[in-house]
């Protein structure tokens, strides 16, 4: 909403108060944020400097989380991408790069868990690498993942790769993530991920996601101190994100969703 003129006067004085303007959280006067918006979009889908890809290797996951948005799709059976489908990656890879003259590629890996498919994905990071060396445009990967499946030798190998970030979710303390973030057996993996971690941030760069609503705000004190401990803690990046509901799947009780 516009400001009113108290909160001018307020900003007045606001060291931050520039950057605020820039980042658009604060303005004066109507905007159509809609519109900015969709022009945003179009610049950037139809630009020609760099390819985003996301590729999703399988929908089969070895987590049960409380809030999944995609607890409506299958979690187990043989859904890994096939063959075929990764030979059609490659091939839209090297049009793309050839009709258009892109000068880098970034690959987002997600799923699913996308370790549950370690050789799939690392051998199509090769290719897809091989095309980028080719025509000698840079290119860097990124992995959405829940750290269970990650080990030291994974994170060398991946980072050998050009993995330059993996984010992998903590949902607060031991006792508050072990309640949400399950195994299918139903077994907690908080102590599993935090040894992960600690094994694997000193290969590859890890950024935790810390998921937040209404049932575990009240453990993130402990969380941080805990976090604080740790000795991986000047070696990892941690943000918090709201769980908000969703109208395919979302939370199971949405009572525990922020608005």
């Amino acid at each position: 909403m516009p400001l009113i003129q108290k909160d001018m006067d307020y900003l007045e004085h606001c060291a931050e108060k520039e950057q605020l303007f820039q980042g658009q959280f604060l303005y004066v006067g109507p905007i159509k944020e809609l519109d900015q918006m969709e022009e945003q979009f179009k610049i950037v889908r139809h630009q020609n400097e760099t390819l985003n890809l996301t590729i999703l290797p399988t929908f089969s996951c070895n987590f049960r989380c409380s809030y999944c948005f995609e607890n409506l799709t299958s979690k187990s059976g043989k859904r890994a991408f096939s063959q075929k489908i990764q030979n059609e990656i490659l091939t839209y890879i090297e049009k793309s790069v050839e009709e258009l003259h892109f000068k880098r590629i970034i690959v987002n890996w997600t799923g699913g868990e996308p370790l549950l498919e370690f050789k799939n994905i690392t051998s199509l990071m090769e290719r897809i690498n091989f095309i980028a060396n080719k025509n000698k445009i840079s290119i860097d990967h990124f992995m959405v993942s829940n750290g269970y499946l990650l080990t030291s030798d994974r994170a060398k190998k991946l980072k050998e790769l050009g993995v330059k970030r993996i984010q992998i979710t903590i949902d607060g303390s031991k006792k508050s993530h072990d309640q949400r973030r399950i195994l299918a057996n139903k077994e907690g993996t908080f102590d599993k991920i935090i040894e992960n971690i600690n094994k694997s941030c000193e290969f590859i760069h890890i950024t935790i996601r810390t998921n937040v609503d209404l049932d575990n705000i009240h453990f993130m004190n402990e969380y941080i101190e805990y976090m604080g401990r740790q000795l991986f803690k000047d070696k990892v990046s941690i943000y918090f994100s709201a769980t908000t509901e969703y109208s395919a799947g979302g939370c199971v009780s949405n009572s525990s969703c922020y608005e």
